[in-house]
């Protein structure tokens, strides 16, 4: 096989989220050819992926130095100083990037992602010449995005939502509503109380692992990374096993049916040799605390298979963060999902994206009563060491000041909140829906029950 043959594998790879598969075909490359720029730079890729940010710069910085002209070279090295929390870092190489390459879109996003402006940013008038230049719609969805967090950042709200809005429209995310709503009412039917009745006392029996579920935008890295800074807990990050194991249970069922309809027919074994091959997966990644006793899994949208976390791990701890439900919606309008989020770019399937997840979550509250921790990130920085020592309890975890020292913890992020975790708690995000009340009448009126009631709840 050809160099370019496996390059242009090695790129597939990756975009499929591929990274350890891609690591392996580019090593003989790299041994053959160590000057390999595109090999350098994916091989750099895979290792930020696998999360080894160090390694990864190594080889990109490598990667540099044959061609220091090439911009998206200096833009992931950007990304991963960003998720390493070297914020002036990350400045330096989005800014270099965008010297390399004036209308390089997605740098401007990233760099709108990590800093604050003012007014007097020379930049603005950069971003907005490039916007009325450029020709390519998905150059135009990221400069537009940057521009809405410029805006923002400035207190121009009606220019911030402007532009936020025209880079929704554009992107063209397609959203199938009604197959998603299905889909909850099927798992629904499966896991309900009788099922649980039923089905007591299988699965892997293990404290160790924490899920931490809810809605994007709502808190929850703020909240691994309190967890994580605990001696004893490993940040594993958004790990997709639980969605995997979903997809591919069905083929233990005798009659071959798809999850969830396969539940009920599925052997305890299954269950159990299931749980403890997700235990020792996340042990297997866990290279930086190999003294961590808990792990957080942050893939929010686990929140569609607590019944089958309980299923397969009946002694894991779930974390449920909330935050208020327009806030949490205008921040998901206002972030521009690289994938799998495609309801976030229309504010109507956002209210209903958001009511189907409500749903969810009363069901779960009521078919497994007490098992699911639930905490609003309005209380978590308003009062952050009580809710902190709360958590750490439920976690059986004894308090540890690092937990309120969150923003010096290392470890790598690859969410889009990295920078707002990297400072101490600050309190700017909580109503920020209430800049954009006009421009948001509809989505207000449609979640107003969800609003009222939250809002009453709130800790005064």
């Amino acid at each position: 096989m050809t160099s370019k043959s496996i390059i242009n594998q090695c790129v597939t790879l990756l975009e499929q989220g591929h990274a350890a598969e891609a690591e392996k075909r580019l090593a003989p490359l790299l041994k053959q050819d160590p000057e390999n720029f595109h090999a350098l730079q994916l091989f750099g890729l895979s290792k930020h992926l696998l999360g080894q940010p160090k390694d990864a710069l190594k080889f990109l910085e490598k990667a540099l130095q044959i061609n220091p002209n090439f911009s998206a070279v200096r833009h992931n090295i950007a990304g991963i100083y960003r998720s390493m929390g070297d914020m002036p870092k990350a400045e330096e190489n989005f800014r270099k990037a965008i010297a390399l390459k004036p209308d390089y879109g997605e740098a401007y996003q990233g760099l709108s992602e990590i800093i604050r402006f003012k007014n007097d940013e020379p930049l603005i008038e950069k971003l907005l010449g490039q916007l009325a230049t450029t020709t390519k719609t998905e150059n135009k969805v990221y400069l537009h995005f940057a521009a809405g967090k410029i805006f923002d950042d400035c207190g121009d709200y009606q220019q911030a939502f402007r532009h936020y809005s025209l880079g929704n429209v554009l992107s063209k995310k397609k959203w199938n509503s009604k197959s998603h709503t299905e889909n909850l009412a099927a798992i629904r039917n499966v896991f309900n109380k009788d099922y649980f009745k039923t089905r007591k006392n299988q699965g892997y029996t293990s404290a160790a692992p924490v899920f931490i579920v809810g809605m994007p935008r709502s808190g929850s890295t703020l909240l691994e990374q309190i967890i994580s800074s605990h001696p004893l807990v490993f940040g594993a990050g958004e790990l997709g096993d639980i969605p995997s194991i979903a997809d591919q249970i069905g083929r233990y069922s005798e009659t071959k049916q798809n999850y969830p309809q396969c539940i009920t027919d599925l052997p305890v074994e299954v269950f159990t040799g299931m749980g403890k091959a997700y235990i020792n997966r996340v042990y297997s990644i866990n290279t930086d605390k190999p003294a961590a006793k808990i792990s957080a899994d942050k893939n929010l949208f686990n929140y569609m298979h607590l019944g089958l976390i309980e299923a397969l791990l009946p002694e894991a701890r779930i974390l449920h963060i909330e935050r208020h439900p327009l806030d949490t919606c205008l921040s998901c309008y206002f972030q521009n999902f690289s994938k799998g989020v495609h309801w976030s770019f229309n504010l109507k399937h956002i209210a209903g994206y958001y009511r189907e997840y409500r749903a969810m979550m009363d069901h779960w509250h009521q078919v497994l009563p007490n098992r699911v921790y639930s905490l609003k990130y309005e209380n978590l920085i308003a009062q952050p060491e009580k809710t902190t020592r709360a958590i750490l309890a439920y976690c059986s975890l004894d308090w540890d000041n690092n937990c309120l020292n969150f923003h010096k913890n290392k470890r790598p992020i690859k969410t889009a909140s990295v920078w707002q975790v990297r400072q101490p708690i600050y309190k700017r995000a909580r109503g920020r829906w209430h800049n954009y009340q006009s421009q948001i009448a509809s989505l207000i009126e449609e979640l107003k029950d969800y609003s009222d009631k939250y809002e009453l709840s709130l800790e005064q």
